[in-house]
């Protein structure tokens, strides 16, 4: 979808009556590029900084106060809920947007770890011990998290941060 295409209402119809359902296909691929931003969380599930990232589609509208309608927007909750319903098949999922690092899952949390990153994690969904054997650096582990087996997540900035626009000669 593109442009006046792209709304909340369009997206999930999309999302729920045809890029979920279906078993013969079992490789997904998703991508958004556009404005993300944050608004106050709204299910109490954002411990640390009480924020949910949002992706704004092109019908975003702020109420009163300026705050985002939720009605308009695609929370990190809802895109989180729509993933874990393709448990078992691939997905490659891209997010091209500020604040988008927390749209599926969490990379925000392991910001506080000493974590070297190896250049290839087993997909595990985790970081186990096979993942710590295989970086041989991580001091400590972060917390488990649950991305489904097979799912690869790629974010453009972390979720506190803007992703920037560069122009290269």
């Amino acid at each position: 979808l593109a442009d006046d295409e792209a709304t909340k209402s369009n997206v999930s119809g999309i999302m729920e009556n045809w890029f979920l359902k279906g078993n013969r296909v079992q490789e997904r691929f998703f991508y958004f590029s556009g404005h993300g931003s944050r608004m106050p969380d709204l299910n109490g599930d954002e411990q640390d900084d009480g924020m949910d990232e949002v992706l704004l589609m092109h019908d975003a509208e702020f109420d009163p106060k300026r705050i985002l309608k939720p009605e308009t927007v695609l929370i990190d909750d809802d895109l989180r809920v729509w993933f874990e319903k393709l448990k078992g098949k691939k997905l490659l999922a891209m997010l091209d947007s500020c604040h988008s690092g927390s749209g599926f899952r969490s990379i925000s949390q392991f910001s506080d770890f000493s974590v070297a990153v190896p250049r290839y994690v087993q997909s595990r969904g985790r970081f186990g011990q096979e993942d710590r054997q295989q970086s041989g650096s991580v001091k400590q582990s972060p917390p488990e998290d649950t991305i489904p087996e097979n799912h690869v997540y790629l974010y453009a900035a972390q979720s506190s941060q803007v992703a920037l626009e560069r122009q290269f000669e």
